[in-house]
């Protein structure tokens, strides 16, 4: 079609239909369309009206072409705002009836020489119309008011003086908006200056809801704690598969660690800091309504992550995730929340949509490693760098772990299994291991709200998630259903669904000392995965002993068969009754349901003996039980009261057995429990425990400004002893609206100071008060046996007493928000295992022992930075910072380890009076009287004070945050959201064993005369300093250039003794007796976290198809990091998720991924 026709409409002779084409920019420019008619048909061309009416252009053209040879091809909504013309009954001319259709319009044409008409507008004559813009109330100026001419693309903004330019024709409207502001139109005329006072939208004044305990909706300006809420668009904007992972830098004080990248592995949530030294630390989750498990994670230094029950939520169908931050929040939710508690509300079909409405998201995205170590690639596998020869005088290849071998230039060299190969660099060794990963998720929901009386949303969501270390896979699918009933004014019931089904084949082990030290630099992997013999079997010798582990855990996950399949129901049913205005009573009632079925097929790596094949079976129960009765009443004019008070109960039972063979399998291969050798083994145990509790809250409301909250809960649990298990533990809060004192100041929109007090109350963990015993079997017979923990005698639960202020500000017409909030938590009663003399017949005992405080800020600050007609940038910066201490311990206990073991006894992480918990203590080289360090006599290591350890770092962060960005122009967004934290220390194992075995960059110091070495030689079995490297050695002994001198003194002289780089290296970074504070690493780091570019496709052009609403994404996450302090590793990647040791030591896990794709959304 000829390009000038969005500003023309033509017609031709001789065609039989009328076309319709929609496209976008005519939407917006069909209000200025004028015509100026002239002849166009002949003048015997007459038309016949039948009867008197009134016609639209639209139906002039159809009696035209009823009666003519004319057919008209215009754009749809042309002629939207022509005004419709009376025809009289009787005949009159086709030009007569053309030219009054258009009396009110102007348009020009020209004949073609095919009998092409073509009409265009004719332009009209334009002037500068100038003016300022701003607020009619208090006349402040408003700067970047959008001034746009109705029909058009075209526009302006207003400048910092709020004045505004634009040229316009006369006649043409002046469409003035701004954000919070209600749009106004103005006609231009003969005017050249147009002031204009906008007033301000009731939109922008609109009530704000936000989810508090018990999921009770209140508006923000009457709760008196600090609260944020992370809405749908933001959880599943890149498609992240893990909700939790998804938050990552959302919501100040919210600290999220994940213990991979994988949407398998475990994630933990710790609001806050920690309030307890050995128990759950993690926030409680709460969906629906109904508190869900998410138990601490660990993927140990040779096993596998299982991840958390919180992975299996589904991100598509939620609607909101509200953080409760501090104490005051979950007060109401009993001893499990003292954490805070974390509400996931999902998706339900209270929509205004009209008939049934259809979502349905599609993403797919690529998962590669990142963030490997960086590797040396000059010196290959051996101790020394001189070669090994065989009888027949050639280079052979050593097979030992460590990278301290000759240099590797090509050089043609027998290898392990006897054949001659380059001795070269393999820079991507370890990279090659991996595969591209690759992550599909589609979801389609079906919602209707029929009258609001029945409403339904059904969800169904598919993921196939392939990882990136092969053999590891996973299929989910999560079925959804949320649905109300009004039965009648008074009774509503409710039903939300969803159910899980998960399969996950073989969870990558942990690497371990892959990474690290085993599989050395000149490893080739075209060697190592060639694994298996011709008729199935392991071939032991495939690549020598430094790859052993490799060639294991590719064993492990290309031949072996491990496979969980969980099923998962979590349900909540509702029933509502309102029998008059003020009252409800509502009950909820509910569980969450887990089987976990488990088989590992473990496949023959010899012919006899070997193989294996294990079953095992979990059932997890958890109901959960609520009444609620709420009653609001206005006492007088100036005071509202509400109140409430419920009973709840909460039942945990957990069901575990599992059956194994032993010896190996007799037929290899064949996957059968009575295909054992050995006698079959098995376990199993049952566990469970309860809580109940009675609560109550009694909310203030003094003129609509000054709010106050008081709440009491009574606990009883099953996990204390009956003396001590029902505790009381009560909360206050307040909020000061002041903003509704100073209505007159324009620039705050709203501001609210908040106080809040709490005192909660945990039990212990399951059997932690119980003396039990375990069954057991040696030889057949039935064996028990008591736990070495010493149990305790009148254990108290843990308390918590919370003091929070804070104060939230909008201003400057809401384009600037402010939340600043302080708190102070002291922890007492804090239930732990000390350790005790071995001589008692026991190793710990369990006692109330010692005080820990928090003491922290967080800042959040939202604005809408930049606004002109067709650019906003809108950011969002949270910071939190968490001071916590060890106020006191047990009598005469200075410290104690928590959990410890995954390292070794050299260095610790450690609660200690006076310090933050997770403190790092290690051995420490002794020194003399002047502060030199003591060498020992061979001058190969230190001497190391073991008799105590110090101080060397602490794993709690500095302070941690986000820093979230959206930039809109038109119908394309790019959002981008970076998250850091500062501090904290973490235990790299990867670097501490790959620097002491030669692998990392970090090795090649003191290697060579350039790296710093020294150069010496070997006479008598001594090492001998040269004066420099270009001094021959007296008797033609070899020169070696990779002397080391430890600084310090050796039997009280200044140490000289050289020994080679290897040593040092070997020596320094030895397991449990080296320096082991050089494997600790601050853990700074500032993180790209998410990206995505969106373009929302126009309106105009998928009506005609049925869509409402469609965008186009391309989506990144984990993408890079703008800084990072500690090399060669993931900055995030630790061993599980669990308070301590478990969560600050990196042992050489999965790599983290970097996650590229895109994503399509559409809503019918």
């Amino acid at each position: 079609m000829n390009k000038n026709l969005t500003n023309s409409f033509l017609f031709q002779k001789k065609k039989l239909s009328i076309y319709f084409m929609r496209v976008a920019l005519l939407l917006v420019c069909t209000t200025l369309f004028s015509f100026t008619p002239t002849e166009v048909f002949s003048k015997n061309e007459m038309i016949k009206i039948e009867t008197t009416e009134v016609l639209t252009v639209a139906e002039v053209f159809d009696l035209i072409m009823k009666q003519t040879e004319y057919t008209f091809i215009y754009e749809k909504g042309i002629f939207k705002n022509t005004p419709k013309i009376e025809v009289k009954k009787g005949v009159i001319s086709a030009n007569t009836l053309l030219e009054k259709s258009f009396s009110h319009n102007k348009i020009s044409f020209k004949l073609t020489k095919e009998n092409t008409l073509i009409f265009t507008k004719k332009e009209r004559l334009q002037q500068i119309v100038m003016g300022k813009t701003t607020d009619s109330k208090s006349g402040e100026i408003l700067a970047g008011v959008t001034v746009l001419i109705k029909g058009t693309f075209k526009g302006v903004t207003s400048n910092f003086n709020g004045i505004y330019k634009i040229k316009a024709t006369k006649g043409a409207i002046l469409q003035f908006s701004y954000i919070g502001y209600n749009k106004k139109e103005i006609v231009v005329g003969n005017q050249k200056i147009i002031n204009v006072a906008l007033e301000e939208s009731a939109e922008s004044l609109k009530t704000v809801f936000i989810t508090t305990a018990l999921g009770i909706k209140k508006e923000e300006k009457k709760v008196g704690y600090a609260v944020s809420t992370i809405k749908s668009g933001e959880i599943i904007a890149v498609s992240n598969p893990n909700v939790m992972t998804a938050l990552y830098g959302k919501s100040a004080g919210l600290m999220i660690k994940s213990s991979s990248s994988s949407p398998i592995g475990g994630v933990r949530v710790v609001i806050r800091g920690n309030n307890s030294i050995t128990g759950n630390n993690q926030a409680l989750f709460i969906v629906d309504g109904i508190p869900i498990e998410h138990e601490n994670t660990s993927s140990g230094k040779w096993s596998s992550n299982k991840g958390n029950p919180i992975n299996d939520i589904n991100p598509d169908d939620i609607e909101s995730v509200t953080v409760l931050k501090g104490a005051n929040a979950a007060a109401l939710y009993g001893s499990r929340a003292s954490g805070g508690a974390i509400l996931i509300t999902t998706k339900s079909g209270n929509g205004k949509q009209r008939g049934i409405g259809v979502t349905i998201n599609s993403s797919v995205t690529t998962d590669n490693v990142a963030y490997l170590p960086d590797y040396q690639n000059i010196y290959g596998a051996g101790y020394t760098p001189t070669w090994k020869l065989n009888a027949a005088g050639e280079k052979t290849y050593s097979g030992t772990y460590y990278s301290f071998g000759p240099k590797m230039e090509g050089q043609q060299v027998r290898w392990w299994d006897g054949e001659m190969r380059s001795y070269s660099p393999q820079p991507n060794n370890y990279k090659d291991i991996f595969t591209t990963g690759i992550t599909r998720r589609n979801s389609i929901s079906l919602s209707k709200n029929y009258k609001d009386k029945i409403n339904f949303r059904l969800g169904y969501t598919n993921m196939d998630y392939k990882g990136t270390f092969p053999g590891t896979k996973q299929k989910r699918n999560s079925l959804s259903l949320n649905t109300n009933i009004h039965l009648s004014d008074k009774f509503t019931v409710g039903l939300v669904a969803n159910h899980y089904d998960i399969k996950t084949t073989n969870r990558p082990y942990n690497l371990s000392g892959l990474a690290a030290y085993e599989y050395s630099r000149s490893s080739k992997f075209n060697l190592v995965k060639d694994y298996i013999t011709e008729d199935g079997y392991m071939k032991y010798n495939a690549g020598g002993t430094s790859i052993r582990l490799l060639r294991n855990k590719l064993w492990a996950n290309r031949e072996d068969l491990r496979t969980d399949e969980l099923n998962r129901t979590v349900t909540n049913f509702s029933f509502k009754y309102t029998p008059f205005k003020g009252f409800t009573a509502l009950l909820r009632s509910g569980g969450d349901f887990t089987t976990t079925n488990y088989a590992n097929k473990y496949r023959s790596e010899e012919k006899v003996n070997s193989g294996g094949y294990s079953v095992a079976k979990g059932i997890r129960k958890t109901r959960h039980s609520q009444l609620t009765i709420n009653y609001k009443k206005s006492i007088s004019e100036a005071l509202d009261i509400s109140l409430l008070a419920g009973v709840s109960s909460t039942k945990k039972e957990y069901d575990y057995s599992s059956l194994w063979t032993r010896g190996g399998l007799i037929i290899p291969n064949w996957f059968s429990i009575g295909n054992s050798r050995w006698q079959t083994k098995g376990k199993g145990h049952t566990t469970g425990m309860m809580e109940t509790g009675i609560f109550g809250a009694i909310n203030l409301n003094y003129k609509d400004f000054l709010f106050s909250e008081i709440t009491g809960r009574n606990d009883r649990t099953s996990t204390l002893h009956p003396d001590n298990n029902s505790f009381f533990y009560p909360s206050i809060s307040t909020s000061f609206v002041y903003s509704e004192l100073l209505k007159d100041t324009n620039w705050l929109n709203f501001g609210k100071l908040r106080a809040a007090y709490s005192h909660t109350a945990k039990g212990a963990s399951m059997y932690q008060a119980n003396k039990v015993y375990s069954y057991g079997s040696y030889n057949g017979a039935t064996t028990n046996s008591y736990s070495s923990t010493v149990p305790p005698v009148n254990l108290m639960p843990e308390d918590q007493f919370s003091l929070e202020l804070g104060s939230e500000m909008k201003l400057f017409h809401n384009r600037l928000g402010i939340n600043v909030t302080y708190y102070h938590n002291i922890n007492k009663n804090l239930i732990v295992n000390l350790g005790v003399a071995g001589s008692s017949g026991s190793t710990a005992a369990t006692v109330n022992a010692g005080r820990m405080d928090n003491k922290g800020i967080e800042l959040e600050l939202e604005g809408l930075i930049l606004k002109t007609h067709d650019f906003s940038w809108n950011a969002n910066l949270n910071i939190a910072k968490n001071n916590n201490e060890i106020i006191e311990l047990a009598k005469g206990i200075e410290s104690f380890t928590p959990r410890a073991g995954a390292i070794g006894s050299a260095i610790i992480n450690q609660a200690r009076i006076g310090a933050p918990l997770g403190e790092w203590a290690a051995y420490v080289p002794k020194k003399d009287k002047d502060g030199n360090l003591i060498v020992k006599s061979h001058g190969i290591f230190y001497e190391r004070d073991d008799t105590k350890r110090v101080k060397v770092g602490n794993s709690t962060p500095d302070f941690f945050g986000g820093f979230n960005n959206r930039f809109t122009y038109k119908n394309i967004s790019l959002s981008m959201n970076i998250d850091f934290s500062v501090g904290g220390d973490v235990f790299s194992f990867t670097n501490y064993y790959g620097t002491g075995t030669g692998k990392l960059k970090s090795s090649l110091k003191y290697r060579d005369e350039k790296s710093g070495g020294l150069p010496y030689y070997v006479s008598g079995g001594k090492r001998i300093q040269l004066a420099s490297h270009s001094t021959s050695s007296p008797n033609g002994e070899t020169v070696h250039h990779d002397g080391v001198i430890l600084p310090g003194y050796r039997n009280g002289e200044k140490n000289d003794k050289i020994i080679p780089a290897l040593y040092y290296y070997a020596y320094t970074y030895m397991w449990n007796s080296g320096l082991h504070e050089k494997g600790l690493f601050d853990n700074t780091y500032v993180k790209m976290r998410e990206i995505r570019l969106s373009y929302k496709f126009n309106k105009t052009l998928i009506d005609n198809i049925g869509i409402q609403d469609m965008s186009l994404n391309l989506i990144g996450r984990n993408l890079f990091y703008l800084f990072k302090n500690m090399p060669n590793v993931d900055p995030e990647s630790s061993v599980g998720t669990a308070t301590g040791e478990n969560s600050a030591f990196e042992n050489g896990g999965m790599p983290g991924t970097r996650s590229i794709g895109m994503s399509l959304q559409l809503k019918f």
